[in-house]
């Protein structure tokens, strides 16, 4: 195996981003591997024929274990390591700890950008799409060999089985990490010298695994052209793209759920009364409208850079294939090369499809925002209404208020000219009783019963008076106990329930009607 010995080239900003987020993103587990090593060997047998061999893997805890595993590499027909680092779950620490990733980049020289990478993993408190470095590739000429790098991240999505009745997503946006380094000896095809290449996988899904690990071994070219370098490149970009069908689909019904609601209103309906029928636009549709546009400019954002990683990918295979086939066009490298644009196409399509998908789910939004500005239209018309009757209501109040200033104008008149005629009437009324009356001589005569006159008119007129001094302190009474009943309900509102508090109220008003009426 071709190694450089200069070192991992790290800049100083990826490494400073490293150091700070180490504990959110390295932890090594006793019960779990570190690294996992899968070697794959190619060699020819006596007739010529190719075969490849896949190697069990190698479990790596730790340094020491990495060092013996380099120290004991000396098998000249290994052509492919993969290196697989692996989570427990998606936003959990990677099971290797800062050291055993720092030293695996070292020995096979990784450069810097797959640091970028590395960094989207670990616990974060929040996703961000804008996080994720694009694809990025690194050839390099030196006098012993050439070396072609890769390193992306790809998105896949995965269902994760949450309730969606609480508004939930049933739907997980997963990554892997990918770096690929291919070694091509100076003279290697004219001294059937092997190229070599070396893989770190960082949590690939079960099923890439899987998929890498069936189909190697029988991709066997009868010629020395290296088909099977790609594969795993193939086999994760499938896998990456099996699910977003579905999500689209989910999202779509999602939309339309929103948006049949008032595609199918009859917005001139009528009740029984003949008035307008009450339209509600509610703010969990607002609410969940901008949601689902979120999901799907996250889709956007992570198709855009999927398109261009393939599309990067199937060129690095092209170039790998001019190398490794002087690009004849008839080696299985062509078929990989095609495939990676189908793929490409694949996923420009969805691209394509998640654009209408955003399309709509704003349409809808507008329609949203036009029932409510209907709504708000049609409550500032009745507002205007109740205004206009509340003003012709206002109109009516001070005629009737000018009315009863003229009424009482014309009370007051009558009752001085009755207050200037009361103490004529008096004496009249005087005058007119038994009391006085004239004689045979014709003179004025008083009757010696008149105190009879006196002694029954003060009593009443005494009686008159304390009756309505008892009348009116009553009144007075009954308004401030009646102020208190209603301050000690407010005070024990919390203490007591509704019926309790109102009947201190009516039990008092009984009481102060019991003693108003006149016994």
């Amino acid at each position: 195996m071709v190694r450089q010995s200069n070192g991992s080239r790290v800049d100083q900003y990826s490494m400073d981003k490293a150091q700070a987020k180490r504990d959110r993103l390295f932890k090594a587990h006793n019960n779990r591997p570190q690294l996992e090593l899968t070697s794959i060997f190619k060699s020819t047998d006596a007739n010529g024929r190719w075969s490849v061999r896949l190697e069990l893997p190698v479990k790596i805890n730790g340094i020491s274990e990495l060092r013996q595993v380099e120290e004991t590499d000396n098998d000249a027909s290994r052509c492919i390591q993969i290196y697989t680092v692996r989570h427990l779950r998606s936003w959990t620490t990677l099971d290797i700890s800062y050291e055993t990733i720092e030293h695996l980049l070292a020995v096979h020289n990784v450069f810097d950008h797959f640091w970028r990478c590395i960094l989207t993993f670990g616990i974060k408190v929040q996703e961000n799409e804008y996080d994720f470095p694009p694809f990025r590739a690194n050839n390099e000429q030196n006098t012993h060999s050439r070396v072609d790098e890769l390193a992306y991240v790809i998105r896949r999505v995965e269902p994760n089985n949450s309730p969606t009745d609480k508004g939930m997503c049933p739907w997980s946006i997963r990554q892997t990490g990918v770096y690929h380094k291919m070694v091509y000896p100076n003279g290697y095809r004219q001294n059937s010298i092997r190229s070599t290449s070396v893989f770190i996988l960082i949590a690939p899904s079960h099923a890439a695994e899987k998929s890498i690990a069936q189909r190697l071994p029988q991709n066997v070219s009868q010629d020395d052209t290296f088909g099977q370098d790609f594969l795993v490149h193939e086999c994760i970009v499938r896998d990456s793209l099996k699910g977003w069908m579905d999500y689209q689909a989910w999202l779509e019904a999602e939309t339309k759920q929103i948006a049949n609601r008032f595609l199918v209103l009859d917005i001139l309906q009528r009740g029984n009364n003949g008035e307008p029928r009450s339209i509600y636009v509610s703010a969990e549709d607002r609410q969940r409208l901008k949601q689902l546009d979120d999901y799907i400019t996250d889709m956007l954002v992570i198709l855009q850079t999927m398109v261009d990683s393939i599309s990067r990918i199937g060129k690095a295979c092209r170039r790998h294939c001019r190398t490794s086939c002087n690009g004849t066009g008839s080696c299985p490298c062509s078929h990989k090369i095609e495939e990676f644009e189908e793929y490409a196409s694949e996923t420009q399509t969805s691209l394509n499809r998640a654009k209408m998908l955003r399309e709509r789910v704003q349409s809808t939004e507008q329609l949203c925002l036009h029932l409510s500005d209907l709504l708000a239209y049609e409550e500032a018309a009745a507002l205007t209404q109740l205004a206009y009757a509340s003003r012709i209501e206002s109109e009516e109040m001070v005629k009737l208020a000018a009315q009863s200033a003229r009424d009482a104008a014309a009370v007051k008149v009558l009752t001085i000219i009755g207050l200037v005629y009361l103490p004529t009437t008096i004496v009249s009324n005087f005058f007119s009783t038994q009391f006085v009356h004239l004689n045979d001589k014709g003179n004025l005569q008083i009757s010696h019963q008149v105190w009879i006159l006196a002694v029954v008119s003060a009593p009443l007129t005494v009686l008159t008076v304390i009756t309505w001094w008892l009348c009116d302190r009553y009144q007075v009474i009954e308004a401030v106990l009646g102020r208190k009943v209603e301050e000690g309900s407010l005070e024990n509102g919390g203490r007591q329930s509704r019926p309790e508090e109102g009947r201190p109220a009516r039990l008092s008003s009984v009481s102060l009607d019991t003693l108003a009426r006149p016994r």
